[in-house]
């Protein structure tokens, strides 16, 4: 063993074209991820006159958003259970993947390379992009997710009821105070 590699932090294994399916799994949560963020901005942050606009137009994706915001708290829960998931899902490939192109020499350059990578990729991908655009396009970027979400709504019901009635027996006992933002 040389010098060289007795200093490095890291060596890296050579590339197997079987981690692109992995490579493109994850690329297709972290969409999803943004999809869910932004679904957040884009349909909380819509003004009485856009949600007018869409209460008027009566096509199935302008009712799937009154669907939608009628019941808040479900929406929601839906979209922080759907966006909790991928990210795990996302954390979880990505750390996968590491390990198969990445030997680490060192237990704590292996944590903090790991944890700062996916902590940005996710919050610059999955966060801070879908956001910003989201609070720019708030009406087109709820329609692009009000079926998908409306399909989730109904999936995670049984599990965001829960949510929702826990959360409102917290707010009743006083513990939490509702406050508009």
């Amino acid at each position: 063993m040389d010098i060289t590699h007795q200093l490095a932090i890291m060596t890296f294994y050579p590339f197997d074209w079987g981690l692109v399916w992995s490579i493109v799994l994850i690329v297709l949560l972290l969409c999803c991820s943004a999809l869910a963020s932004g679904s957040e901005t884009a349909l909380f942050s819509l003004s009485p006159a856009q949600i007018d606009k869409i209460r008027k137009s009566s096509t199935p994706t302008n009712r799937a958003i009154m669907t939608l915001l009628s019941d808040q708290d479900r929406l929601l829960a839906t979209i922080l259970i759907a966006n909790n998931l991928v990210n795990i899902l996302v954390i979880s490939l990505c750390n996968n993947l590491i390990d198969r192109l990445v030997v680490f020499h060192s237990t704590g350059w292996e944590f903090a390379i790991k944890t700062v990578v996916v902590t940005f990729v996710l919050l610059l991908f999955g966060e801070i992009i879908p956001k910003v655009y989201a609070s720019y396009n708030p009406s087109g970027f709820s329609r692009l997710v009000a079926m998908p979400l409306n399909f989730l709504t109904r999936l995670f019901h049984p599990l965001s009821l829960v949510l929702v009635k826990d959360s409102d027996a917290i707010q009743n006992r006083g513990i939490i105070q509702p406050e508009n933002i």
